[in-house]
C-alpha cells in the first residue's frame, strides 16, 4: 500500500506499507512513515483494522480505526507517543454529466 497523510499547512508526507488478513478474516493494515516536524526527523508506525460497514447511510466510506506510534531515532530512549487514528477512503469525483 502506498499513499499520503495531510500534516498541516497543505503538506502530506507519504506512507507505505501492507494489508494482512487477520482473525475472522478481517482485514488489517501496517504502515510506515517518516516526516519532519518542526526540523526533526520522527518515524511513524500504524496498525488498523478496516471496519464493519452497518446500515447508518448508503454512502459510508471504508474506514479504518487503529493506533500510530511516533519514535525518536535520534533519542531512541525518549518514549513513544502513541495515539489512535481513522482513516478513511477519499470520496472519488462523480463522474461529469453528458
Amino acid at each position: 500500500l502506498t499513499g499520503t497523510r495531510p500534516a498541516g499547512k497543505g503538506k502530506t508526507y507519504p506512507v507505505t506499507g501492507f494489508a494482512v488478513y487477520g482473525q475472522r478474516r478481517s482485514p488489517q493494515i501496517v504502515l510506515h512513515s517518516t516526516s519532519e516536524v518542526n526540523g526533526k526527523s520522527y518515524e511513524y508506525d500504524y496498525f488498523g483494522y478496516l471496519m464493519p460497514n452497518w446500515a447508518v447511510s448508503a454512502d459510508q466510506p471504508d474506514t479504518f480505526m487503529g493506533t500510530v506510534v511516533r519514535t525518536d531515532p535520534a533519542s531512541p530512549e525518549a518514549p513513544a507517543v502513541v495515539v489512535s487514528f481513522i482513516a478513511t477512503r477519499e470520496a472519488s469525483a462523480a463522474p461529469a454529466a453528458k
